[in-house]
Order: structure tokens, then C-alpha cells, then sequence
């Protein structure tokens, strides 16, 4: 268990740097993309769709050796364990999103799925956390926020209003913030810092 936690942290940080990157280079190379007022998915067509979609398929493919290793090293049988089960489905999805573009019919259905899993993810993992250690914690934290603008992102779609794509964007990378507190929380558990569910 404790080499797998050593993987943890690395793999983490990998995956999302490599989508950053690629994502970076996708806004680079977009002719009309506006951060926080354009979909994300947008980058996924043109000439910014050769950084986006292998962007998504690559962090996608690391959310399922992340949360491999995360239900490797619980203990719980509860939600700690039903939260990684929807973290690997949330893998998938991320890795349709990147398959199947804006343009496909698939990518609506794809996109919403990640976005559900992600967040119920998010929520059980948090929860299991909060329940042996309390929440004041930093994976409360980004786990409380990333949940609060996913039910935004919802809102804003349902309501069909103009900030449901800075939602969207706020609901992605703050998710990569809690991936990141999720391995260095299991990080602290191996250096006998905390007892993780």
C-alpha cells in the first residue's frame, strides 16, 4: 500500500500537467475562444482540437489508475470505495468527452456523465474523509467547493443563462484541485499525518 500511495502524488500531478499544457496550447490556437464565457468544449473543434481532445483522453486515462490506487489504499467499504467506482466511470467519461467532440451526438451525454460522476465522486470521498477526520481539512475544502459550483454549472445550464460556461470551467479545474488534495492526503496518511477512510 505504501508503494502505491508513493505513486499517488506523481501520477496525480502527471496527468493534470500534461491536460494543462495541452490545454493551454488548445486556448493558444482557438480563433474565437474567450476563458470563462466560452464552453470548454469548444476547444474541442478547429484548429485548437489537437491539443483539447488528446488533452481529455490522456487526463482522463490517469483518473483510472488515481482511483485504482485510491480504493487500493482504503480501508473503508463504504463510501470511500463507492466514491472511487464513480471516479473510474468519471475517467471514462473524460476520455468520451475527448473522443467524441462537440460535434458528435455523443458528446452532450458523455460531458453531463462526467460531470455528474465527477462531482458524486467528489462528494462520497469527502464525506467518507469527513466522517473519520473531521472537516476542516483542505480536501473538504476544494471537495465543498468543487460540489457547490458543479450544482451552479447545473442551475445555469438548466436556467439557460450566460455564466453556465464560466461554471463549467470553474468546475473543472477546481476538480484538479481536489485530486490533488485527495493524493496528498493519502500522501500524509503513509507519513502517519492522518488515518484516512
Amino acid at each position: 500500500m505504501a508503494g502505491s500511495n508513493r505513486l499517488l502524488v506523481p501520477l496525480t500531478i502527471g496527468g493534470f500537467a500534461i491536460f494543462n499544457i495541452l490545454f493551454i496550447l488548445a486556448v493558444l490556437n482557438s480563433q474565437d475562444f474567450t476563458l470563462f464565457t466560452s464552453w470548454v468544449s469548444d476547444l474541442g473543434v478547429g484548429p485548437s482540437a489537437q491539443y483539447f481532445n488528446p488533452a481529455c483522453m490522456i487526463a482522463g486515462a490517469a483518473l483510472l489508475p488515481i482511483f485504482a490506487l485510491l480504493l487500493k489504499s482504503s480501508s473503508s467499504i463504504k463510501f470511500s470505495q463507492i466514491a472511487c467506482a464513480l471516479g473510474f466511470l468519471s475517467g471514462i467519461a473524460l476520455i468520451g468527452v475527448g473522443a467524441f467532440p462537440e460535434t458528435h451526438e455523443l458528446h452532450s451525454s458523455v460531458s453531463i456523465a462526467f460531470f455528474i460522476l465527477a462531482a458524486l465522486a467528489v462528494l462520497s470521498y469527502t464525506l467518507s474523509y469527513g466522517h473519520a477526520l473531521g472537516f476542516i481539512n483542505h480536501l473538504a475544502f476544494f471537495g465543498a467547493l468543487h460540489f457547490i459550483l458543479t450544482i451552479l454549472l447545473a442551475t445555469a445550464v438548466i436556467e439557460n443563462t450566460k455564466s453556465a460556461p464560466r461554471y463549467e470551467t470553474l468546475a473543472v479545474f477546481s476538480f484538479q484541485l481536489w485530486m490533488l488534495s485527495a493524493a496528498f492526503s493519502k500522501k500524509e496518511k503513509e507519513k502517519g499525518e492522518a488515518t484516512l477512510p
